[in-house]
C-alpha cells in the first residue's frame, strides 16, 4: 500500500511559543530572530528573549523594542525591587511573587505604551504588609496596553492598577481581560485618573473578571477621571462590590461614560456602588444586566447617586433576607429605570428609595417585598434637602408581598410634575405638589 503523502506541518501559536522557550532556555538565554522571519525584515528585527533565573530585569535591559519576553511559568520568581518596564514589550509565561515584608513596592511598573502581557500568575504578600505600606501588584501608566489570562493574588492593594502619577500623561486604548483574583486586600482591577490635574484615562475595556474575597473593595473600580470606559461579564464574590464608579472627593475627578454589562455578585454588599461626591459632574452611565444573590445583611445592591444621565436596564435582585434597600437613587438627573425583578427580599427601609433627584421615569418593575421596621415601601420618593424634585413618570409596577405602597413624603423642599400609575389606595402623597397626578 502506498503511503500517504506528507501534508503541511501545522502547529498552534501555543506550541510554537512553547517551543521557543525551550530552545531558548537550551542555549542559556539567547535572543533570535522571530519564527518566519527573513533577514532584513521588519519582523526579524522582533526577538524572543527567554528570562533566565529571577532576572526579570536583566532580561527587560536586554530586550529592544517590540521583542518578546518568555518566561518560564513553572519557576516563581522572587522580586525584593520592583521592576521597570519603560519599552514597547510583549512578557509571557510570568509567575512572580513579591518577597515577605516588602512593602510600597510593585511587582512591576509598566510606563512605556504598547505593553503586552499574558498567561501570567502574580502573587502579593498582603499576610506580611500593613496597609499603609500597602502597593499593587502590577501598575500600568503607558497606553495602547493589553493585559489578558492572569491570576493576581494576596496583594496588599489591587491586583492590576491603571493609573496616572503627577507629572504624567492621559492613558487610553487598553485592554483588560479574562482576569481572576483571589484575597486582593482592595481592588482587583483599579482605573484609577488623575482628573484633579487634568489627566485622564480613556478608552478602556475591561472584560470577563472574577474575583474572590476582596475584603475591602472589590473586582473593578472606575475613579478619579475617566472616560469611554467599559466593564463586562463580571463576576464577585465575597467582596464588597461588584463595581463601584466613584470619586476620592477631589474636584475635577468625573467620571464620564461609563458602560457597566453583566454583573453578577454572591456574598456582597452591593452589585453597583457608585461611592462620589455631588459636585464632581459624573454623567451618562449606563448599568445593564445586573443581578445578584446571598446578599448580607444591610446590603444595598444597587447604590446610584450624584450622576446625571443614568440608564439602569434589566435588574435583578433576589433572597435579600436582611437588606437595608434594593435600589438606592440619591441626586441623580435624568435617569431611566426598566425592566426591574426585585424577588423575595425583606427591607430595612424601601425596595426602591428615590432622594432629591429630578426627572426620574420607572417602567416595568416587578417587586415582591416585606418590610421589617413596618413603615416601609415598594418605591418612596423622599425630598431630603431643600429644592424641589420634579418631573417623575411611574408605570408598569406590580407590587406584592406587605412593601406594597409607594410613598411621596419630604423632610424639607418639594415635589412638582409627577405622574404615578398605581392604585390610588397604595399611594400615599403628602406632598401634593403642583402637577402631581396618581392614576389608577
Amino acid at each position: 500500500m502506498p503511503l500517504p503523502k506528507a501534508g503541511p506541518l501545522r502547529a498552534s501559536r501555543g506550541a510554537l511559543v512553547a517551543l521557543v522557550a525551550l530552545v531558548a532556555a537550551l542555549v542559556g538565554g539567547e535572543s533570535f530572530p522571530a519564527l518566519g522571519a527573513t533577514p532584513g525584515s521588519a519582523a526579524s528585527q522582533k526577538r524572543f528573549i527567554s528570562v533566565v533565573g529571577d532576572d526579570l530585569q536583566g532580561a527587560v535591559d536586554r530586550a529592544q523594542p517590540g521583542d518578546t519576553l518568555l518566561a518560564d511559568p513553572q519557576h516563581e520568581i522572587i522580586l525584593s525591587k520592583s521592576v521597570l518596564i519603560d519599552k514597547p514589550l510583549t512578557l509571557l509565561g510570568l509567575r512572580a511573587k513579591l518577597a515577605p515584608k516588602l512593602g510600597s513596592t510593585q511587582l512591576i511598573i509598566v510606563t512605556a505604551d504598547d505593553f503586552r502581557f499574558a498567561d501570567f500568575h502574580l502573587s502579593g504578600n498582603n499576610a506580611s504588609v500593613s496597609q499603609a505600606e500597602r502597593a499593587s501588584l502590577i501598575q500600568i501608566r503607558g497606553s495602547r496596553f493589553v493585559v489578558e489570562r492572569g491570576i493576581c493574588k494576596d496583594s496588599a492593594k489591587d491586583g492590576i492598577e491603571i493609573t496616572i502619577v503627577e507629572g504624567g500623561r492621559d492613558v487610553r486604548d487598553g485592554v483588560i481581560r479574562d482576569i481572576v483574583g483571589y484575597d486582593n486586600v482592595r481592588d482587583h482591577i483599579s482605573i484609577s485618573g488623575l482628573g484633579r490635574s487634568g489627566l485622564y484615562i480613556r478608552n478602556l475595556v475591561v472584560q470577563n473578571i472574577r474575583a474572590y474575597r476582596s475584603r475591602s473593595r472589590g473586582a473593578v473600580e472606575v475613579s478619579d477621571g475617566t472616560e469611554n470606559i467599559t466593564v463586562q461579564d463580571i463576576y464577585a464574590e465575597g467582596c464588597v462590590y461588584g463595581v463601584d464608579v466613584q470619586d476620592h472627593k477631589r474636584p475635577g475627578e468625573a467620571n464620564v461614560g461609563v458602560r457597566i454589562f453583566n454583573v453578577f455578585t454572591r456574598g456582597c454588599k452591593h452589585a453597583i456602588r457608585t461611592d462620589n461626591q455631588p459636585t464632581t459632574g459624573h454623567r451618562d452611565l449606563t448599568l445593564r444586566n445586573i443581578s445578584g444573590t446571598d446578599w448580607p445583611a444591610g446590603a444595598i445592591p444597587m447604590q446610584v447617586s450624584n450622576t446625571r444621565n443614568v440608564v439602569i436596564d434589566d435588574i435583578r435582585i433576589a433572597d435579600g433576607k436582611e437588606i437595608d434597600t434594593a435600589v438606592f437613587i440619591k441626586n441623580c438627573h435624568n435617569l431611566s429605570l426598566q425592566s426591574a425583578t426585585l424577588d423575595r427580599l425583606s427591607v430595612a427601609r424601601d425596595a426602591i428609595r428615590v432622594e432629591d433627584s429630578s426627572r426620574i421615569r420607572f417602567r416595568d418593575l416587578q417587586i415582591d417585598a416585606t418590610d421589617r421596621a413596618g413603615t416601609g415601601s415598594a418605591i418612596r420618593f423622599a425630598a431630603q434637602s431643600a429644592g424641589v424634585m420634579s418631573r417623575f413618570d411611574v408605570q408598569g409596577v406590580t407590587a406584592t408581598g406587605q412593601a406594597n405602597r409607594i410613598i411621596l413624603a419630604r423632610q424639607d423642599g418639594g415635589l412638582e410634575n409627577y405622574r404615578i400609575q398605581y392604585p390610588k389606595a397604595l399611594v400615599d402623597d403628602s406632598i401634593q405638589g403642583a402637577g402631581g397626578r396618581i392614576v389608577d
